[in-house]
């Protein structure tokens, strides 16, 4: 996550406290989260369908360890800094939290 991301908001009282970082730490999580599942599903999408030099070999066998390698690439770029689409969810996620 970058450091542009405006602190959580929250009532002036509660600001800066463990409170308010451990809410910030939750939703960053989950955005980490979310884009790591999205990268496993464009990954799933663009490259799922290739035999032709599949890591895991040909057969039918490989299918559900395939699968876990695309969501283990998803999380791997996602903790690897991503491609800024969980920076975009947390602060949706801010702003959510704004209305609450």
């Amino acid at each position: 996550m970058t450091d542009t991301i405006p602190p959580i908001p929250s009532h002036p009282a509660v600001a800066g406290t463990a409170r308010a970082d451990a809410e910030r730490a939750r939703l960053e999580g989950a955005a980490r989260e979310f884009e790591g599942m999205f990268l496993a599903v464009m990954f799933r999408s663009a490259l799922g369908g290739s035999e032709r030099k599949d890591p895991l070999g040909p057969g039918g066998g490989g299918g559900p360890w395939r699968d876990m390698l695309w969501d283990a690439y998803g999380r791997a770029v996602a903790r690897a800094g991503g491609i800024g689409l969980a920076d975009a969810v947390l602060r949706q996620l801010i702003r959510a939290s704004e209305t609450r």
